[in-house]
C-alpha cells in the first residue's frame, strides 16, 4: 500500500516518532525502510563503480552474445573462438566478479550472426544462428545449465535447422511462456519476423508465421524488445531514408505475428539500432547512430492504435563508435549502453540513459575496459537481476582474449511507495526524531523562494 493511504490526512496530528537508521538532516526527505526505521534518500551515479575485467577465455572471442540463466544463477556467453569454432561458457556473478567454468565447443564451425536468449517457463537458454556448414540455413540449439561458478556448464540439445535458406541477420526476443519472436534477413535480403514455441521440455521449438517487412526494407538495421506491459513487440528498423518505431502483435495461433505502420522515428539514414523497455517509465528507449553521432529517443507506445509517439530527439557527443548494445538495469532504472569509442582508442566505453517523462538524458561515459576491441560484435551487455548487477562481455583484441566486466549500476533506496515525509530536526544515526508526514507541515526548510 501506500505510504499515503496509511495515515491519516491533514494538520499537525501527521507528526510521528521514528528511528533512524543512517544520519538525517534537518529538514531532509526520508522513506520508510521494511523494518520500521527510517532512512535519508540516497542515490549513486552510473555507474557507481565496476569490477576488474574477468577472464572467460584464453582465446581471441569475437561474434559474442550473452544471456542470464535464471534458474542455475548463471551467466552464458556463446562466442566465436580464435575465429574458427563456436564456443559457450557459464559463470557465475558475485558482488563485481564473475566466476567462469570451462569453455566448451559448440560447433566446429565459424559461426558469426547468431543470439541467445533465455525462456523462464521451460528454464532452457534458446541460441539461434547462421549454420555456415549448411547452407548458412537458420539453426536453433537449446541448452539446460547446472552448477556455479568453476563448476558451471551448460549441456545443449541437438542443432535442428528452422530456416532452409541463406539467413544474413537474427535479432530475438524472449516472451516468457516458451514462446518469443524472432526477425530475420532471408535469402532474398528481405527482413521476416515469425513466433517461435519450446515444446514442453525444451529440447526442440517450432517457428510461426511469416511477416514481411519489405514495405519498409531490405535491412538488417533493426533490433526489438518487450513491452511488457502490453505483451508488444517495439521495433526499431532503419530504412533507405527513414527510420521507423513498430509494434507487433504476437498471438498463440494463425498469423502468431503481425505489425502496425510505422511510426517515424527518424528522417534520414540510421545505423547500429539498439532499443530497451523501461518497467518504471513504461515506455522505449530508442538507440541509433547517424553522421551527427550516437542519438536517443523515447517511445510510447499506443497499444490499441499500434502507433508510437516519441519526445525530444537527444544528440550525444560519441561521434565515432561500434556496436552499441544495451540492457535495462531494473534496480537502477536506466539503460545500460556499451560500445567500442573509436574516440578512445576503441576501448569499452559505457553511458546510461534514463527517462524522463518523454526526454532522456544520457551520462557522460566511463571507461569500462581499457583495452582495444574488434568491431565484430565487440561486446554483449545484459542484466543480471539476481546480483543487480550490468554484465558486459567483450572482445579484448589488445590481450587476444574474451572478459567480462560487472558494473554496479547507480540504485536508490526511493521507491513509488515508501516516501515517508519530512525530518522536522537533525536525527543522528540510531536516534529517535520526528517526522512531519503527509498531511502536516515542515517549518525548517529554507531558500524555498
Amino acid at each position: 500500500s501506500n505510504l499515503a493511504d496509511l495515515l491519516p490526512a491533514g494538520g499537525g496530528q501527521n507528526n510521528t516518532d521514528f528511528v533512524a537508521d543512517g544520519t538525517i538532516s534537518s529538514g531532509a526527505p526520508v522513506v520508510l525502510n521494511s523494518d520500521g526505521k527510517i532512512s535519508p534518500i540516497s542515490a549513486t551515479a552510473n555507474p557507481a563503480s565496476f569490477g576488474s575485467a574477468q577472464e572467460f577465455t584464453s582465446n581471441a572471442a569475437t561474434w559474442i552474445t550473452s544471456c542470464f540463466h535464471a534458474a542455475s544463477g548463471n551467466m552464458v556467453v556463446v562466442y566465436l573462438d580464435s575465429g574458427t569454432t563456436m564456443y559457450a561458457v557459464a559463470g557465475t556473478v558475485s558482488g563485481e566478479t564473475i566466476t567462469w567454468g570451462t569453455p566448451a565447443q559448440m560447433y566446429a564451425a565459424p559461426v558469426t550472426i547468431k543470439k541467445i536468449v533465455y525462456d523462464s517457463q521451460e528454464e532452457v537458454v534458446v541460441l539461434f544462428y547462421r549454420d555456415i556448414y549448411n547452407g548458412n540455413y537458420g539453426t536453433y540449439r537449446t541448452g539446460s545449465v547446472s552448477g556455479t561458478g568453476a563448476t558451471a556448464a551448460i549441456s545443449w540439445n541437438t542443432a535442428t535447422a528452422w530456416y532452409s535458406g541463406n539467413m544474413q541477420a537474427i535479432d530475438v526476443v524472449a516472451m516468457g511462456g516458451g514462446a518469443g519472436v524472432l526477425m530475420y534477413t532471408d535469402a532474398g535480403s528481405y527482413t521476416v519476423g515469425k513466433r517461435w514455441e519450446l515444446a514442453s521440455g525444451g529440447a526442440t521449438l517450432t517457428v510461426q508465421g511469416y511477416t514481411d517487412f519489405s514495405a519498409y526494407a531490405t535491412s538488417a538495421r533493426w533490433a526489438m524488445t518487450e513491452d511488457t506491459s502490453t505483451g508488444k513487440i517495439i521495433i526499431i528498423l532503419g530504412a533507405a531514408s527513414t527510420g521507423y518505431g513498430i509494434v507487433g502483435t504476437v498471438t498463440s495461433g494463425s498469423p502468431y505475428f503481425t505489425i502496425s505502420s510505422g511510426s517515424t522515428l527518424y528522417s534520414g539514414y540510421f545505423s547500429q539500432p539498439f532499443i530497451t523497455y523501461d518497467v518504471a517509465a513504461n515506455k522505449s528507449l530508442f538507440g541509433y547512430f547517424t553522421g551527427y553521432g550516437l542519438k536517443g529517443r523515447v517511445g510510447t507506445v499506443d497499444a490499441a492504435a499500434g502507433t508510437i509517439s516519441f519526445g525530444t530527439e537527444v544528440t550525444t557527443s560519441f561521434t565515432n563508435i561500434v556496436y552499441p548494445n544495451a540492457a535495462y538495469d531494473t534496480n537502477g532504472s536506466a539503460s545500460a549502453i556499451s560500445f567500442q569509442n573509436a574516440n578512445n582508442s576503441s576501448y569499452c566505453d559505457q553511458i546510461y540513459g534514463t527517462i524522463s517523462g518523454t526526454d532522456v538524458t544520457f551520462t557522460a561515459a566511463t571507461t569500462i575496459l581499457s583495452k582495444a576491441l574488434t568491431s565484430t560484435q565487440s561486446s554483449s551487455t545484459v542484466y543480471e537481476p539476481v546480483a543487480k548487477k550490468i554484465v558486459t562481455s567483450i572482445d579484448n583484441s589488445t590481450d587476444s582474449d574474451g572478459e567480462s566486466v560487472v558494473s554496479n549500476p547507480a540504485a536508490t533506496n526511493l521507491t513509488s511507495t515508501n516516501l515517508l515525509g519530512i525530518a522536522s530536526g537533525a536525527i543522528s544515526d540510531t536516534a529517535t526524531g520526528t517526522i512531519n508526514t503527509w498531511g502536516s507541515r515542515n517549518e525548517v526548510q529554507t531558500s524555498l523562494t
